[in-house]
């Protein structure tokens, strides 16, 4: 997330502001994935599976490398920083790549504990989540649901 905070502090989001094209390719392609996750969600069901039986186990450092990964080509986090943070900075304000960095940085830290309290609470769900194919059904349903109205909202979205 740093790195996607950086890009928009320094730049990304103003050219996107300035370039109506580059927008309008970003909320397509990020529209087009929010979408295509609804799609996977209603058709291949939840790949939400917590049974390690039979699966190797990654050491430490390759957990973090594929979630560093994982993280660097994820568009809704590159639309989250590129698009949704700059809305509350005035693009004239000579302060902005300041200002920018800053609700970046506020971000990681509400979401740093934020995230590690949403693990905990997962383990609790897991349980019941694959004890009830009927409520697996009803996340995946619901997952389609919420990234169809994420992908609307963002194609519908106007540029500044």
């Amino acid at each position: 997330m740093v790195v996607h905070m950086t890009l928009a502090a320094f730049g990304l989001s103003a050219l996107l502001a300035a370039s109506a094209t580059a927008f309008l390719i970003l909320k397509i392609v990020g529209g087009l994935y929010l979408l295509w996750l609804a799609y996977g969600a209603l058709r291949h069901g939840s790949a939400f599976s917590v049974d390690r039986e039979g699966v190797p186990q990654q050491s430490i450092r390759a957990t973090i490398l594929t979630g560093v990964g994982i993280n660097l080509t994820n568009p809704k986090v590159i639309v989250f920083f590129v698009t949704f943070l700059p809305q509350f900075i005035d693009a004239g304000d000579p302060h902005a790549s300041g200002k920018l960095l800053f609700l970046g940085i506020l971000f990681l830290l509400i979401g740093i504990p934020t995230n590690a309290l949403i693990v905990l609470v997962a383990e609790r769900v897991t349980g019941f989540m694959q004890s009830s194919p009927r409520a697996m059904r009803y996340f995946d349903y619901s997952m389609a649901g919420i990234m169809s109205a994420f992908a609307l909202k963002l194609v519908l979205t106007q540029g500044r």
